[in-house]
């Protein structure tokens, strides 16, 4: 029996990426320190930060206490929508800064 010839052939169909996606920049990643408030660790930023910018997070380590939240967050993305998360987190009250050595890692 043979089959009709729409079956014996199969053609992977990729879908036509737009002209903004075929030259999109690199993703990279950067680790930051984020200082929390204790007002602005009430309100879960890092979620809100995610659900507005296309980063991906990880946090990678935290301390909490009533008054100050510290937390050693990595971002992976495009440098420039990471460079608008980190302002995004200052404007609603965090203090942000670049981790210069590996110190997380342990």
């Amino acid at each position: 029996m043979r089959l009709p010839s729409h079956s014996r052939s199969r053609q992977t169909v990729r879908p036509q990426l737009s002209s903004s996606k075929k030259f999109s920049m690199a993703r990279e990643q950067q680790r930051f320190w984020l200082t929390f408030s204790s007002e602005s660790s009430r309100r879960p930023l890092i979620c809100e930060m995610s659900r507005e910018f296309d980063v991906t997070f990880n946090i990678r380590n935290a301390s909490v206490t009533p008054s100050i939240g510290i937390i050693a967050l990595e971002l992976d993305g495009e440098r420039t929508v990471i460079q608008k998360a980190v302002a995004w987190f200052e404007a609603n009250g965090v203090q942000v800064e670049p981790v210069e050595i590996n110190t997380i890692e342990g």
